[in-house]
């Protein structure tokens, strides 16, 4: 990739809002000052602390596109690549072409980094990023035609963009591969645990059959076996006989 981004001094911007009251003045003149030491940090290559001069501009004017281009450009070149995409939008929304184009280049840079760092983590993030890094290189391009880094980054963004689909696909397949070999499993898993039961079930109905028959033949058993007779009863039949040898009449002899 080409040229990063621009830094933008505060000028005369920061005056005009004096006529609208000592409190707006103070906050434009403070933020004006801060930006100006930041700036002298950022160019110093001393971005950490510049940042901190940033800070202090963006309390005193949240609003201000060019505090919010600064303060993205610091960012950056921290590696906080996404904050730096967050004021890099806000930048966008201005009334001056130049601020426009640049910070879009900018934005196109910031979403670039910041997915190509997902590209291991998270593919479909980084996809998305990439796309979007495209379309602010073209607004970059229809802002200012001859700005070459813009249109040098948006091919080397697209080959990227490519690589990166290409990979992502691969990744698809690969999961969706994995996702039906774990299906399977799970369905096998599901089949044996079926099987196990229905073996089980098998041998618990064959066990109670097994113990039914059983009960069968012990009461098949008893119902074929003489009654047996009490002691008491058998006496009283012996005493019953007994009576009736006594009551039988003796033949009579010849006389």
């Amino acid at each position: 990739m080409r040229r990063t981004f621009f830094i933008i001094l505060l000028a005369v911007l920061f005056f005009s809002p004096c006529l609208l009251g000592s409190q707006t003045c103070f906050a434009a003149v403070n933020a004006k000052r801060e930006v100006k030491k930041g700036n002298i940090l950022y160019n110093k290559g001393e971005f950490q602390e510049s940042l901190k001069n940033y800070e202090k501009a963006l309390d005193a004017a949240p609003d201000s596109d060019i505090v919010n281009f600064d303060f993205g450009a610091g960012l950056y070149k921290t590696k906080s690549f996404d904050n730096a995409m967050e004021h890099f939008k806000r930048a966008l929304v201005t009334d001056d072409p130049s601020l426009e184009q640049q910070a879009s280049y900018n934005l196109g840079n910031a979403e670039y980094k910041f997915g190509i760092g997902k590209e291991d983590t998270n593919i479909n993030e980084a996809v998305g990023l990439l796309e979007q890094a495209l379309r602010h290189y073209e607004r970059a391009v229809e802002l200012d035609a001859e700005d070459e880094d813009a249109k040098y980054n948006y091919e080397f963004v697209k080959k990227e963009l490519e690589r990166l689909k290409k990979k992502q696909q691969q990744q698809q397949q690969k999961d969706q591969k994995e996702q039906e070999e774990q299906e399977k499993e799970e369905q096998e898993e599901q089949e044996q645990k079926d099987q196990e039961q229905e073996e089980q079930d098998k041998e618990e109905q064959e066990q109670k059959k097994q113990e039914q028959e059983k009960e069968e033949e012990q009461e098949k058993e008893q119902q074929e076996q003489p009654e047996e007779k009490q002691p008491e009863e058998e006496q009283q039949e012996e005493e019953q006989e007994k009576e009736q040898e006594q009551q039988e009449p003796e033949p009579k002899e010849e006389e």
